[in-house]
């Protein structure tokens, strides 16, 4: 069966590997007529992309030369007699969208896995509905058969008491407030925000059926960053809202990223969260809880009962009456209903900008006035809610004790599995000790389970028999740790002198790449290069001692549990590193080349003879340089601090602007763009900010930097003073006296010195190292990581492989 055969909208049974038959109904949704390229992947022309009729969450593409044995197309039906004439819908999207106010019986009579042979009250077949139509269908892992049909029995009973005391009539048309076309925004129980985007695209006056699925009266169909999902009224209220934005300032962009409100930052929600409550809890008798954070287990839900990790989940979880007595501390979550309404949102099935479409990340704007494009805020974060499990044998809370008291002290809710004895003994009876572990998940459902050295066997044990599938850090690569699940979000850290598991980076890298792209991570430290007779930095041994500086083990377990991305998120708490006021000041400035709104060269060009223009001493500009040369961090340095108070009375002569139009038009915003492009092209939203940042340069060589109509900086002439500690390029530093002690800024004849604050573009880092030889490591696919650092936990100085990579924006003098 040729490409040709087939066309959108085509009925097709696609094969099932379960059933090893052609038995998997859904309908084609794309055809290509050339090729298409998602990341890495590549799609040739000629592919068929299938998608479920009811669920548009989720696209198979089948290449042309599988055609003949995956796909049949389903022969033409004889479409079902309506009940009622109704006006014709227009399209809603490029997938079909069932109109199921014209069904009278079951068009799909395979899909919605119904047991027609099983009469059922109909109340549980309502309960059955709402599973099928919000992400339930069929049973839920984790909980056995018999917790299964008591759970539906209690739901069905609540729906039939509830249906009792209102007694509506399924024909009544009931007062909605919707109507199609309204604009709506769509709850979001993990950030606990409502986001902006959603549209009404039908409302049943009265109630339908197919087959054995009914929709009562009042149900609305809802589109939501490419999905289609049906609401029943007693979910309508929890579930969505009517938007007080225009239509036009919510569409969800065409890279199917979560809406967001039209000022960039999401809307907060009014209502409050619950608390986990102390109360109720069972303990394992081989897990110790720590303190009094034990949460109640019955208000959680599974992890194996949450979306796969490959989505992001708009969910409104049930409720007991205990959760009704939380502590208003925290911002409350709107009501739930009783059996979870979910609306899946796939992050990693789409790219993150689709075909044709602009980017929708902030773009160089040499002319326009950037101050006020500063860092997006992170999504919402308590790390009081977050639960983890810790194993015990392997994490040394005798013998390294600091790093779990620094996850207690974090303020983490955490429990201990001690009752598990030393893995590594020959001919250890591992599936003895599993329920264990299982038993301890399943009665404390963790957010995030935690593992060191020898505890690492039992965690990939954990992976091989599904009885885990969140969040996961290791401390230490334990030799059985030879892969990475598909969909998973792993941590791994790991030290270049550890005397145990002596691991090549590179190996540990490929580890990584294994994992699903931007859902693993690699925490490494190795040591420096040579000066002298030692090193600036060391490597960590197997205790990895790195952790317990700049609360680094915390912000592990953060990046784990960030919606971002763990490496995101980690270079998103360097900032922490810095002091309120510089961060202010750097965000004044801008993350992206446009300073030209300060220009004072003919026509903002920069293309006059004169290239340094003073700023004066009393403008704001002025001002805000000054602060960022100023600053000290606001955390311990790692390298030596000479004389810190003298820094505060360090006397700046002046500050000069660089305007060299050829520099920023021929190599910073070329570079600019590129690396926006790469970033974006490997799934991740381009941020300046994380992706850019200011830093500073010393050099003798100032006049010829800022003069060059080129590239200013050439990093392959770059690092010899230094013997290039962490590779060949151009060095960066964070701070201005990290320069000043060095020794590397420029003297002038009169005694004074000069410094370049630089806006330096360094994308993805990694940590670096003298044989690097100016080609950095792979970081996913066929893209490289774009700069490397001298610590992943703490960067204090960055380096460069690109002459475009830097734009020196100021020349500050001081004395």
């Amino acid at each position: 069966m040729a490409t040709a055969d087939f066309a959108i909208g085509d009925r097709v049974h696609m094969w099932n590997s379960a059933t090893q038959q052609l038995d998997l109904e859904g309908s084609v949704s794309q055809v290509l007529d050339s090729e298409l390229s998602y990341g890495s992947m590549v799609l040739p022309a000629g592919s068929v992309g299938i998608s479920s009729i009811l669920d548009a969450s989720q696209t198979w593409w089948v290449s042309p030369e599988h055609l003949s044995f995956m796909l049949r197309k389903m022969p033409v039906q004889s479409p079902p007699t309506p009940q009622r004439k109704t006006a014709e819908k227009p399209p809603m999207g490029d997938e079909e969208i069932p109109d199921l106010s014209r069904a009278t019986t079951n068009p799909w009579p395979g899909f919605l896995g119904m047991d027609k042979e099983k009469e059922e009250d109909p109340f549980a077949k309502a309960l059955g509905m709402v599973s099928q139509f919000f992400g339930g269908f069929g049973s839920r892992s984790g909980l056995d058969s018999k917790a299964k049909a008591e759970d539906e029995e209690d739901a069905a009973g609540q729906l039939k008491a509830s249906a009792d005391s209102q007694t509506p009539s399924v024909t009544q048309t009931p007062a909605t407030e919707f109507a199609e076309g309204d604009p709506l925004e769509v709850w979001n129980y993990e950030t606990r925000e409502w986001e902006e985007g959603g549209t009404v695209k039908q409302v049943l006056a009265s109630a339908v059926s197919a087959g054995d699925v009914q929709l009562p009266a009042g149900s609305i169909l809802i589109s939501f960053a490419g999905l289609f999902k049906w609401l029943t009224p007693d979910v309508i209220a929890f579930a969505v809202r009517k938007s007080t934005l225009g239509l036009s300032d919510r569409q969800p962009s065409a890279s199917g990223s979560r809406p967001q409100s039209a000022s960039g930052s999401r809307q907060p929600s009014p209502s409050r969260s619950r608390q986990p409550s102390p109360s109720g809890s069972r303990q394992s008798s081989s897990s110790v809880p720590s303190g009094d954070r034990q949460p109640s287990p019955d208000r959680q839900p599974s992890p194996d009962s949450q979306p796969s990790p490959d989505k992001q989940s708009l969910s409104v979880p049930a409720v007991t009456p205990s959760s009704l007595q939380d502590s208003d501390a925290l911002p409350q979550t709107p009501a739930p209903l009783p059996g979870a309404c979910t609306l899946a949102l796939p992050i990693d099935s789409q790219p993150s900008t689709a075909p044709g479409t602009a980017s929708q990340s902030p773009m160089a704007t040499p002319r326009g006035h950037c101050a006020s494009g500063g860092l997006k805020d992170p999504p919402p974060y308590d790390r009081r809610l977050q639960r983890l499990l810790i194993v015990g044998p392997g994490f040394g809370r005798e013998l390294n004790p600091q790093q779990g008291q620094m996850l207690e002290a974090a303020g983490y809710q955490i429990r201990w599995l001690f009752d598990l004895p030393n893995p590594e003994m020959v001919g250890f009876p591992m599936m003895q000790y599993l329920p264990t572990i299982q038993q301890a998940i399943g009665e404390y459902q963790p957010h995030l389970l935690a593992c060191a050295s020898k505890g690492g066997a039992y965690v990939t044990a954990a992976w091989q028999a599904g009885i885990w599938s969140g969040p996961t850090l290791f401390i230490n690569r334990h030799p059985n740790l030879t892969y990475l699940p598909k969909g998973m979000t792993v941590v791994l850290a790991h030290g270049s002198n550890d005397e145990f598991y002596k691991n090549r980076r590179e190996d540990l890298e490929a580890l990584m790449r294994s994992g699903s792209d931007n859902r693993c991570w690699l925490y490494y430290t190795a040591n420096s290069g040579l000066l002298g007779r030692g090193y600036t930095r060391q490597g960590d041994m197997h205790n990895m001692e790195s952790l317990k500086h700049w609360d680094c083990l915390p912000r592990l377990v953060d990046a784990a549990l960030s919606v971002e991305g763990p490496e995101t998120q980690m270079m998103r708490s360097w900032r922490s590193m810095l002091t309120q006021e510089r961060l202010e000041a750097e965000a004044w400035l801008g993350y992206t080349p446009g300073l030209r709104r300060l220009w004072q060269s003919k026509d903002q060009k920069g293309m006059d003879e004169e290239i340094l223009f003073q700023v004066p001493p009393t403008s704001e500009e002025y001002e805000k340089v000054a602060a960022i040369f100023r600053a000290q961090p606001a955390v311990a340095r790692a390298y030596a601090d000479m004389n810190p108070g003298m820094w505060n009375h360090v006397s700046i002569v002046k500050i000069e602007r660089v305007e060299n139009g050829m520099q920023e038009d021929g190599s910073a915003e070329p570079y600019y763009k590129a690396l926006q492009r790469g970033i974006e092209n490997q799934g991740v939203p381009f941020q300046p900010g994380l992706h850019t940042r200011w830093a500073f340069h010393g050099s003798s060589a100032v006049d010829s930097i800022v003069s060059n109509p080129i590239s200013g900086f050439q990093p392959l002439m770059s690092g010899t003073r230094s013997n290039a500690l962490w590779g060949p390029g151009s060095y960066f530093a964070r701070d201005a006296k990290y320069v000043y002690d060095g020794g590397f800024c420029n003297c002038q004849m009169d005694g004074s010195k000069q410094i370049l604050l630089c806006l330096l573009m360094n994308g993805f880092v990694c940590l670096g190292d003298p044989e690097h030889k100016g080609v950095l490591p792979m970081r996913q696919g066929r893209h490289r990581y774009n700069s490397s650092v001298d610590s992943l936990s703490n960067p204090e100085i960055f380096v460069t492989q690109s002459p475009g990579a830097a734009y020196p924006a100021y020349v500050i003098t001081f004395s």
